[in-house]
């Protein structure tokens, strides 16, 4: 495609970066879509938001907050989902102190938590001491 000069739309985007994260493959999902930007196509949240997801999901924190940490750097605005997926994970594993960086990332970028991103964070909270 890119080498025809037919440029993808963001659901082609999405589902071939998301096609390559569900097969494990997250570096080449990565790679692929710094290519993309790299071509001229505009990042969107839906397909910056799978590559977070996938990361969280594979357990793999510290790519998910570095690619974070680069996808801040090219400007692009993340929203909710992006910033409820990192909290919730740090929920996940206990991690009080990320939690709370992040939730006030959130706030600071102008993203304010809802009710349902709230009670998610209780809940979580609420099992450690079972």
């Amino acid at each position: 495609m890119l080498l025809s000069n037919v440029r993808p739309n963001d659901g082609l985007m999405t589902t071939l970066v998301c096609g390559l994260r569900k097969d494990g493959k997250h570096s080449d999902s990565i790679e692929l879509w710094f290519k993309l930007l790299e071509k001229g196509f505009a990042a969107n949240a839906v397909t910056s938001n799978a590559l977070i997801h996938g990361l969280c999901e594979a357990g793999n924190m510290q790519e998910a907050i570095r690619l974070l940490k680069e996808m801040l750097g090219i400007c692009l605005v993340l929203d909710k989902i992006t910033y409820n997926t990192l909290v919730l994970v740090f929920c996940k594993e206990r991690k009080t102190e990320e939690v709370i960086k992040f939730r006030d990332e959130m706030i600071k970028r102008g993203i304010k938590p809802d009710t349902s991103f709230c009670l998610q964070c209780i809940s979580k909270f609420t099992t450690w001491h079972q």
